[in-house]
């Protein structure tokens, strides 16, 4: 639901969901509000899933306009020069080659110093456990 019309009219350039002005985050709420129904009951359900999924639309839409390199119909010529400015910064160069070195490393990890696959029960407490040997929360011991 969330498209190029949605994220940059009237306003721009975002670079992510959270640094976008709440105000903004609320125009785009009341334009999907205005186009889509639900029962009352689901208010808190609809608007997180809103919210989550609009974060990751955003990101994935920026993403591709990034990759692509053109600016696209829907941003507008002065947001379009906000995103090229970021997107050349040092901090965002910083935190994407962070990322990139993150994604390429890692993987396999357990199933090496294991010397065998991992069960998923194993897995689980890997992921769920503090180091302190306490659960992360109850949800996590209630599964387990």
């Amino acid at each position: 639901m969330l498209t190029g019309r949605f994220l940059y009219d009237p306003v721009g350039p975002f670079h992510r969901w959270s640094e976008t002005p709440e105000d903004v985050r609320e125009y785009w709420w009341k334009l999907f509000g205005d186009k889509v129904t639900w029962d009352p009951r689901d208010h808190g359900h609809i608007k997180k899933t809103f919210q989550t999924r609009g974060a990751k639309r955003l990101s994935d839409m920026l993403s591709k306009v990034r990759t692509k390199g053109t600016r696209p119909h829907w941003i507008c010529e002065e947001a379009w020069k906000g995103l090229i400015d970021h997107w050349e910064g040092e901090a965002f160069k910083k935190i994407s080659t962070q990322n990139k070195t993150n994604r390429a490393s890692g993987k396999g990890g357990a199933a090496r110093e294991l010397g065998r696959p991992v069960d998923p029960d194993e897995l689980f407490l890997a992921t769920h456990k503090k180091k302190s040997g306490t659960w992360v929360d109850n949800r996590s011991q209630t599964t387990y």
